[in-house]
């Protein structure tokens, strides 16, 4: 579990919220975010957490605001697709909220990643996942490290940052192979019994 007291934490610029306003420094039991474990075998890794999982503690959340969000989109995806959030363990390759720019959160710090890369390491080692879809640039490398440093035999997909120009096609395209939500299967398995016995 991240927190600042650990080595990867020593020399990241993050440590102890130094680089952000008192606005957004949270008091929390682990300040930095850590895995979304929701016991499956697929890991979705983003590129470090916005504003609002900065303050939830947890990744990927839904924000409404001009332009949506990652969390947003990714969100409405998961609707069109009818999949559930808890088919994903879900991480970010930075685990701190790199700060707030003009108009958008900034990009982390590549001091950040590089020590955030012993968590992101060890969440893969501990689970070893069946699939592993990274978004954006900063993820894919991270991840790309990870799986070479480790040997780990897993599938990787690769998707541009979520907010980055992304097709709802091409986004929705992402979940192939994920099993549909629970509900929606018994829906569709009893429509289907029905079309049967016609």
């Amino acid at each position: 579990m991240p927190n600042f007291d650990s080595r990867y934490c020593l020399k990241c610029p993050y440590r102890n919220q130094a680089h952000l306003p008192p606005e957004w420094k949270q008091v929390r039991e682990t300040v930095p975010l850590d895995v979304e474990d929701n016991e499956s075998d697929i890991l979705l890794v983003f590129q470090a957490p916005g504003g609002k999982e900065w303050a939830v503690g947890k990744p990927l959340q839904p924000t409404i605001k001009q332009g949506g969000t990652a969390g947003s989109r990714i969100a409405q995806s998961w609707v069109r697709r009818q999949i559930e959030r808890a088919s994903f363990n879900i991480t970010n390759a930075v685990q701190c909220f790199p700060g707030k720019g003009v108009s958008r959160d900034l990009a982390p710090d590549p001091k950040a990643v590089n020590a955030c890369l012993g968590w992101l390491r060890d969440a893969m080692c501990a689970r070893r996942y069946r699939k592993v879809i990274a978004f954006g640039d900063i993820a894919a490398q991270v991840v790309d490290i990870v799986v070479m440093l480790e040997d780990l035999h897993c599938e990787v997909q690769y998707a541009p940052h979520p907010n980055g120009g992304l097709r709802n096609k091409f986004l929705d395209d992402q979940w192939e192979n994920v099993p549909r939500a629970v509900g929606q299967r018994r829906g569709q398995a009893r429509k289907e019994n029905q079309q049967h016995q016609r």
